[in-house]
């Protein structure tokens, strides 16, 4: 049974993965349920660390050296296997969590800009040649921050939904429009964008 874990895992990833969006509520829903299921795979690797902390004993008290070195050198790599994965789920989930209790702040765009690059992976995983789209928006206080946005079109002056006043305010007009965005602030996750 246990032998199902791995594969079921790496499956679920990959459909959060490919129906994540690029924005909003649903990347960051996103975002909580792949460092969710990491949350998972590091409980399981502390359960596995305390049960070895029983086989270090009984090492220790058969007084063979080797066994207790040995113990010692699991020990050591599943703790730092750990904390490799602890560090970026919590990294990730923390703010993905105070940002879905908190809700999207509105945060006035001062200026922003705009660069394209293409992006082609095998046609088996996504489907060939994707376009991310790279909204670098300054704000009011002086902060600025880059939002990445793919398409699947390289053209994207006819796209609507949140691409529509993006390319208005960054590439028609990057410094006249006024542009306010609504975003998770701690995720740095964008919500919504409108021309003021």
């Amino acid at each position: 049974m246990l032998l199902l874990v791995p594969p079921a895992l790496t499956i679920t990833i990959i459909v959060v993965m490919r129906n994540m969006g690029a924005y909003g509520k649903s990347k960051l829903i996103g975002t909580i349920i792949l460092c969710c299921l990491g949350l998972l795979v590091v409980i399981g690797a502390v359960a596995t660390l305390l049960a070895s902390v029983q086989d270090l004993r009984a090492a220790k008290r058969s007084g063979d050296r080797r066994a207790v070195r040995k113990q010692l050198d699991n020990l050591a790599s599943m703790t730092c296997g750990v904390l490799v994965i602890a560090a970026p789920v919590f990294y990730f989930l923390t703010p993905a969590v105070i940002d879905l209790v908190q809700g999207p702040q509105p945060r006035a765009v001062a200026s922003c800009s705009y660069a394209q690059d293409t992006v082609t992976r095998s046609q088996w995983f996504t489907g060939g040649t994707s376009y991310n789209n790279h909204f670098v928006m300054r704000f009011d206080d002086g902060t600025q921050h880059t939002f990445t946005i793919a398409t699947s079109e390289q053209d994207i002056s006819q796209l609507s939904g949140i691409i529509h006043p993006l390319y208005e305010g960054c590439v028609l007009h990057p410094d006249q429009t006024p542009l306010t965005i609504d975003m998770y602030v701690h995720s740095k996750t964008l919500v919504d964008a409108r021309l003021d």
